[in-house]
């Protein structure tokens, strides 16, 4: 029996506390959210397992040594250390002589608390070595100056105030934070005022880095805040935006911007950091790594390094503070313990956050209008409006829940795309497409064919035409393709890879793989496909299946053939292969968010189909390319017009020959135009499809 007892107290439910119960729950709401309604998965996937990690009972997974001997309540140790501290034998009183012991003291009680049989979790030992050393947000710093271009803000230095205007939130969060300190309502210092008031700095890798150093004992929560606020970014500042711009301000067109010299662009992070860190020697440690990490893109010298710094070390070294610091917010900084005194501590701080953001977003809207002329050369406000510095979301900005102001408006219409800002592809749809006949690419609309009219058109597809729409969705596909032909004796970069032009057969048996089984019956469906799909090594025959697919599948519901439903019906299915090829899903939504919302608005404009497939593709090549030297030399063509400006064609051939001679290539580039070419043949449809 004394066994059996010893067994069910070493339990971990025996010593389960409701504030672990509650940040446990919260953890796994966190976790749903990341997996299953695929919100910010970078955020919410590691803060919402760091902290069930943090919050297992007897685990101490976040706790250091000390604070595991604190946990433990032997009054015996608690004698030992409370004799070295000078202070009463009670936990209380020993953690706040700790509060005002030095860290060479500090250093002495977590030794003899080892000493004792202790020892640091796992998540606390990262904290230690990444965070609380400050490592981690510095290297993150390094590869945010290794992603930035400074090329616009150097062609128009007056979109400065536009980041100085983001930052009132800070002085607006911590004069409040004084204020609720003066009224008696919650007690902040100035340092934790300032470190909570940081987040509207720079987001996670600022406000990590200055809470260390001014209000260590808010880490964990101001890191959950700060990250999760980015994930707040598309709720809050789209409303705030609309209500402090008029319509005419949301519809200013870009102007094309002087071009910037390798010399500015070199001698800028140089210059910048000596001004500020002579004024500023506090600021030198982030500001010398960021401005290193832009010297490391911009001298062209050591290219791997930095393609190192802006992809491998950036994202492992990003994803650490969030792991970690949901792992210590929920574990030993929030309300299960450090707020337990003050229930609505950890709440207030993430009000004054949200009210924080706010505030932002209305400063920096008030301050673009003010700069007054040239408007046009301003756009990229609304579009994405926050101006602290951070790592790409995946999609956090603020055009994510906004349809674009200006209905023609492309990616590279936008000040986004000038920034280096990623949209989402809801965002770039335009609204006026939903129904509309869009004319086949190289064909006036007097010349459209019957098949072309019903999927232009978008009326339902009802199983009495069954067969002519699929005829008409396996012609476009192949129509696409042969078009694609056209201009590939002319490109390197769209040389087929082997065994990868689709047939009439095989894409006609994927249409009706599709009819016989709709998305719901996603894992059904994809048995019926054939082998030669699930199994293809390439992208592009999984792509052109799976599309056929979704037009079967939609056609069996009767729903129009739109290029949104096919997208989402289409990734659907790939989702549901096998071992499938993850890219073949993600190329559909490439093409949403950058090359098909090109190619529509220069064929509205009534460009060529092959200048709209070469600036389409320069765009993929900008946005998408795995290859730091390929982005920055495509987006270098985008900024003096792409194939629209002078001897543009010209330059997009020099550039496929340096490519080639770099041995750059990207065999899903070809797979990526053709889904464009086919898509287009389709209206937009609803952005949020059913």
């Amino acid at each position: 029996m004394e066994s059996l007892n010893a067994l069910i107290q070493g339990m971990g439910l025996m010593h389960l506390g409701a504030g672990q119960a509650v940040m446990l729950l919260v953890s796994l709401l966190l976790l749903w959210l990341a997996i299953a309604k695929k919100f910010e998965p970078l955020l919410l996937l590691p803060i919402g397992f760091g902290g069930l990690l943090s919050n297992i009972p007897e685990a101490g997974l976040a706790l250091t040594a000390l604070e595991s001997l604190l946990a433990h309540h032997d009054p015996a140790q608690l004698a030992v250390i409370a004799a070295k501290l000078h202070c009463a034998p009670d936990v209380h009183a020993i953690k706040e002589a700790l509060a005002l012991a030095l860290p060479s003291v500090q250093g002495q009680m977590e030794s003899l608390a080892v000493d004792m049989g202790y020892s640091a979790g796992v998540l606390a030992i990262f904290y230690k070595v990444a965070i609380g050393s400050g490592i981690a947000p510095l290297v993150i710093f390094m590869g945010v100056g290794a992603m930035t271009d400074f090329g616009p803000l150097l062609a128009n230095p007056r979109t400065l105030l536009l980041g100085a205007a983001a930052q009132f939130g800070i002085f607006a969060t911590v004069l409040g934070a004084l204020t609720l300190n003066y009224f008696g309502i919650i007690s902040f210092t100035l340092p934790q005022a300032a470190a909570i008031g940081i987040i509207g700095g720079a987001d996670g890798p600022t406000a990590i880095y200055l809470s260390g150093k001014l209000a260590p004992e808010l880490l964990g929560a101001i890191a959950v805040a700060a990250y999760s606020y980015m994930a707040l970014v598309p709720l809050i500042q789209p409303p705030i935006m609309k209500a402090l711009t008029t319509d005419k301000e949301r519809k200013i067109r870009m102007v094309q911007l002087r071009m910037v010299s390798k010399r500015e662009k070199i001698l800028f992070p140089a210059v910048l950091l000596l001004l500020v860190a002579l004024l500023l020697p506090d600021a030198a440690p982030l500001l010398g790594m960021f401005c290193f990490g832009n010297l490391m893109r911009e001298s062209g010298v050591v290219e791997r390094l930095s393609d190192t710094v802006q992809n491998a070390l950036i994202q492992h070294s990003d994803h650490l503070p969030r792991t970690v610091g949901g792992g210590q917010a929920g574990g030993g900084q929030v309300p299960a313990a450090a707020d337990a005194g003050d229930p609505g501590a950890g709440g207030d701080r993430l009000l004054r956050g949200d009210r924080r953001r706010g505030a932002d977003g209305e400063a920096d809207e008030r301050v673009q209008p003010a700069q007054n002329q040239p408007a046009d050369r301003l756009g990229g406000g609304v579009g994405g409006a926050d101006g602290g510095a951070g790592v790409e979301q995946g999609g956090s900005g603020s055009g994510r829940a906004e349809l674009p102001a200006d209905a023609r408006d492309g990616p590279e219409r936008g000040g986004g795309d000038r920034l280096g800002d990623r949209r989402r592809g809801d965002a770039q749809v335009r609204a006026g497409d939903v129904g509309q006949p869009v004319p086949a690419a190289g064909k006036p609309a007097a010349e459209i064919s019957h098949k072309e009219t019903v999927m232009n058109e978008g009326i339902a597809c009802c199983p009495e035409n069954r067969t002519s729409t699929r005829e008409a969705v396996v012609d476009a596909m192949l129509a696409s393709g042969d078009e694609l032909a056209q201009l590939q004796p002319a490109l390197n970069l769209l040389s087929p890879p082997l065994n990868a032009t689709p047939g009439e057969a095989l894409l006609a048996s994927c249409y009706e793989a599709g009819a016989d089984h709709n998305a719901d019956e996603a894992t059904r469906a994809v048995s019926a496909l054939p082998a030669a799909v699930v199994r293809s090594a390439t992208p592009s025959l999984q792509r052109s299946g799976l599309l056929c697919m979704a037009a079967g599948a939609l056609s069996a519901r009767q729903l129009p053939l739109t290029h949104n439903r096919l997208c989402d019906v289409a990734g659907q299915f790939a989702r549901a292969i096998p071992e499938g090829d993850e890219e073949a899903g993600s190329g559909f939504y490439t093409v949403r968010s950058v090359s098909l919302p090109v190619y529509r608005r220069l064929r509205r404009d009534n460009h060529s189909h092959s200048v709209c497939l070469q600036q389409a593709l320069l765009h993929l090549l900008a946005w998408k390319s795995e290859s730091p030297w390929a982005r920055q030399q495509a987006q270098r063509l985008l900024w003096q017009g792409g194939v629209l400006g002078e001897k543009g064609e010209f330059a997009l051939l020099t550039l496929d020959d340096e490519l080639r001679e770099r041995q750059i290539v990207w065999p899903a580039l070809r797979s990526l135009l053709a889904v464009t070419g086919f898509l287009v043949r389709f209206p937009a449809g609803p952005v949020f499809s059913d």
